[in-house]
């Protein structure tokens, strides 16, 4: 036996010792003259376990020093303790012990401890993961770091290139399953509606959220998934329950799931954007039971019992009509995470015995029907093993999500197809399956998207006389690569204490930066944080002006490129413009929204979905006046009030100006000139205000559209919504790029009357 199986040995006895039962797995890493120690305890530790464990391994390990790292079964719980042992006493000094570094995820910062006494140590100043290294950033929330790194061109452009055009309204989801640093990695897809539309009825494919729910609750209530639960008319077993609402598409089984944990327990604990699901809310049963009231049941399992008393919802939950919201990246969450537990990291699994996620597999794993079995077997040219939760309501939706294995390939797949599209076996989303995978195989290879996993990085983005400066400190490397979101920035070789990468980075705000690092051919670190990239030049703040401009109108852009631009007045409009935003995602296209400073100040939220998604944001006054019937003071506030409201609401000042009805006159122009703006009208006017008939719309557009038209449509008319689809079809059929008006201007001068 050689000496770093001795100190295993020995390290190990202690920590049976102190820890007992409660201890559920251990994983040792020799480095250098550490040895990493990752243990994982079913209960927390208690001050008295902490103070033992750290006296006796300084005692018995023989080791310089050693890095424990402490996690709870549950994921809910992470400290370190960093144990240097005692060395010979030398008078007063020989008092002084171990250092102890305790992090805890919720607090979020390391903190040192002088040991003469564990229980009176006083936290000093936050010291860094390593003397070399700063402090790493905290990972970003996952589901905003897949929203930054999803591909939304690639499936629309093959679909398009095989003439295929989704049904309105479908909303894809796709990611392939890669080989990642310790674990699964992921290039994330999605088309039509997307991941993250809520425009659609979830049907039963909410039904295993409660599910994995129940087993946590129970979980937390000292029982497991083989517990009897007796209500007060019928008992049986949870496992039975939980397998007949997800393989059979029990509504009751569903119900008693949402009454046994509760609904304010279920969407205030368990569905919250800490655990992974921001959007969902579960607040509608589907076989007649009161979801609203727990009765008072019982939970037995062996020789232990225990009895809940009657519980009430008390909180309001935001679904209309009571019913369920959720969207197909997070449905998808939780059957990957149930799929893949043994994979992934504790932080990202579900706080459920291993027995118990077996059975949820299995219930996954046979769920009928599903929906994409032809499509994916006909892709894959094999029969691939579906684990997925399906659902449908007959003349609403059709929906299936869930993880897709044949062989060594891996996917994740959702799509939600509405009914009278779908067909009433629900087979379109046979079709889409095929087409997706079969794409997804062919897929251009890029960096895939992962938790932190590896070597410690430290990584910031600093602004530098007008350019951008990507700042990476890891230690043991010897390449490596950086992203923004999904753009690659460039990677660098060699061992160095510091890589480096000075940029001109054209998208300020918040992005994702991305650090991938190899040592030897090998990938030893995947690492990403939110940043905040600084803008080139300074913009103006809400309480500086924009520049003054040359008094100008732009009727057009340049027609030597084959760009038109979509633009639309008098929004945002709380029920018609989500619409138009839908359609513009679904299509891929960019638009212009000339907004009212009278809706902004109602539809605040909106105005930033319309920023956040691409589009481009202009001034419509504050309440749609002829600008040439107003004084010159009065005017001027019409445009500046939206402009400040405008820059409360995103940050960032409107830089274009459409004056309503189209009316405007020189001192207008001279205005809007002085307020840093210039004044954008129209070449193709398709009147939709006024007949509100989409086939006139259309007709309009094909007949007057040419490269560099800017079209005037407006958000606040149903017909519009109507007419969208078929616009951007005729656009594209005269080969016409859609752009924003920005985009429209850049290549070339554009046509002005002054």
């Amino acid at each position: 036996m050689n000496n770093a199986d001795r100190h295993v040995q020995r390290i190990q006895r202690v920590l049976q010792g102190v820890i007992g039962s409660g201890l559920r797995q251990v994983t040792y890493q020799q480095q250098s003259s550490t040895l990493q120690v990752e243990l994982v305890a079913c209960t927390p530790l208690t001050h008295r376990q902490q103070r033992r464990l750290q006296r006796r391994l300084a005692q018995r390990s023989g080791l310089p020093e050693i890095h424990l790292r402490v996690c709870l079964a549950t994921g809910c719980e992470v400290w370190q303790v960093v144990i240097q042992p005692r060395q010979p006493a030398r008078g007063w000094l020989g008092a002084i012990g171990v250092g102890l570094a305790a992090l805890v995820v919720g607090g979020g910062a390391w903190h040192r401890f002088q040991t003469m006494s564990v229980a009176k140590a006083k936290p000093s100043a936050p010291v860094v993961a390593s003397p070399q290294l700063p402090k790493p950033a905290p990972a970003a929330p996952w589901a905003w770091s897949v929203q930054r790194v999803m591909d939304r061109e690639f499936l629309p452009r093959t679909l398009r290139q095989q003439g295929v055009r989704l049904p309105r309204g479908t909303a894809v989801y796709a990611a392939r399953i890669e080989s990642g640093v310790g674990g699964p990695a992921y290039s994330f897809y999605e088309a039509g509606l997307g991941a993250f539309s809520q425009n659609f009825w979830p049907a039963s494919t909410v039904k295993v959220l409660p599910a994995i729910a129940a087993l946590e609750w129970v979980h937390a209530q000292g029982f497991t998934g083989e517990a009897t639960v007796v209500f007060p008319r019928m008992q049986d077993q949870l496992t039975r329950i939980i397998d007949r609402s997800i393989r059979e598409s029990s509504n009751l089984d569903y119900d008693l799931t949402l009454q046994l944990v509760g609904l304010d327990w279920l969407n205030q604990t368990f569905l919250t954007p800490e655990r992974g699901f921001p959007t969902t809310t579960l607040q509608r049963g589907y076989g007649g039971l009161n979801v609203y009231t727990s009765p008072p049941l019982t939970l037995r399992e062996g020789q232990r019992q225990k009895t809940l008393p009657r519980r009430y919802a008390q909180a309001a939950y935001r679904c209309p009509a009571r019913g369920n919201c959720a969207n197909l990246f997070e449905l998808t969450e939780a059957v990957r995470r149930v799929v893949l537990h043994h994979e992934l990291p504790p932080v990202e699994r579900f706080r459920i015995a291993d027995a118990d996620i077996a059975r949820l597999i299995e219930a996954l794993c046979r769920a009928e029907p599903s929906f994409l079995a032809a499509g994916a077997q006909a892709a894959l040219k094999q029969t691939p093993q579906i684990c997925h939760k399906p659902g449908w309501v007959l003349h609403r939706h059709c929906v299936d999500s869930g993880v897709i294995i044949a062989g060594q390939e891996r996917y994740l797949l959702a799509v939600a197809m509405p009914a009278w599209a779908a067909g009433d076996d629900c087979q379109g989303l046979s079709r889409v399956a095929q087409l997706v995978l079969t794409a997804l195989r062919q897929a251009p290879p890029t960096l895939p998207h992962q938790p932190n996993q590896g070597e410690p990085v430290q990584a910031q983005v600093l602004a530098r006389q007008g350019v951008h400066e990507i700042v990476v400190r890891v230690r043991g490397a010897d390449r490596v690569a950086v992203w923004l979101d999904r753009e690659f920035l460039g990677e660098q070789t060699g061992s160095q204490p510091e890589y480096r990468w000075v940029k001109r980075l054209t998208q300020p705000g918040e992005r994702l930066l991305r650090v991938q690092v190899w040592r030897e051919g090998q990938p030893v670190a995947y690492h990403s944080q939110k940043v905040v990239v600084q803008p080139q030049e300074p913009q103006a703040s809400c309480g500086t002006a924009l520049s003054p401009l040359p008094a100008q109108v732009i009727y057009r852009g340049s027609s030597r490129h084959a760009r038109v631009a979509l633009s639309f007045d008098d929004g945002p409009h709380s029920r018609y413009t989500p619409r138009i935003l839908d359609i513009l995602r679904q299509e891929g296209v960019l638009a212009t929204f000339f907004v009212q400073g009278r809706m902004v100040r109602h539809h605040a939220r909106l105005l930033q979905r319309i920023h956040l998604e691409g589009h481009e944001i202009g001034n419509h006054t504050t309440h749609h006046l002829n600008l040439t019937t107003l004084s010159a003071a009065q005017a001027r506030q019409e445009i500046a009030t939206t402009q400040a409201l405008v820059c409360q609401a995103l940050g960032i000042y409107p830089r274009y100006l459409r004056p309503p009805y189209g009316a405007f006159d020189r001192s207008t122009v001279s205005l809007s000139g002085e307020l840093g703006l210039a004044v954008v009208m129209w070449d193709v006017d398709t009147r939709d205000w006024q007949h509100r008939n989409p086939q006139r719309i259309i007709q309009i557009v094909q007949q007057q559209a040419q490269p560099g038209s800017i079209i005037l449509m407006h958000d606040i008319f149903g017909s519009t919504v109507e007419a969208l689809a078929g616009v951007i079809a005729s656009l594209r059929a005269k080969n016409l790029e859609l752009v924003t008006v920005t985009q429209l201007l850049t290549p070339a001068e554009p046509t002005t009357r002054r």
